[in-house]
């Protein structure tokens, strides 16, 4: 063989084999790419999953009855609404828990005599 010969093979072996090499880098970049995509699909198909559970949540009528007393502040007819913050009612269960309970007949006869 001539040495002009080998030198072409050999120059075309390694531009053959980096050529495979890249390749390879590329196969290896896009595989984890679509490891990432699959992840980021399952996120959001859990997502959707939680937020399909909230709207079906939000469409009953107990939820509905929730937003309007608790945001709105409506109420149903005859209805009367107390709001204390959280101090005041921590305050009320307290004082209500050391109240003694009066028996009726005593009530009674407080109230006559």
């Amino acid at each position: 063989y001539h040495p002009f010969i080998i030198i072409i093979l050999t120059i075309i072996g390694i531009i053959f084999f980096l050529s495979l090499d890249k390749s390879s880098q590329k196969t290896e970049i896009s595989n984890k790419n679509i490891e990432i995509l699959e992840q980021e699909i399952n996120d959001m198909s859990i997502q959707t999953s939680e937020l399909d559970e909230k709207i079906i949540e939000a469409n009953t009528d107990k939820f509905k009855e929730k937003v309007i007393r608790n945001e709105l502040l409506l109420q149903k007819p005859g209805e009367i609404i107390i709001q204390l913050s959280s101090a005041e009612s921590q305050k009320i269960n307290f004082e209500s828990s050391q109240v003694e309970v009066e028996k009726p007949l005593d009530s009674w006869l407080d109230l006559i005599f």
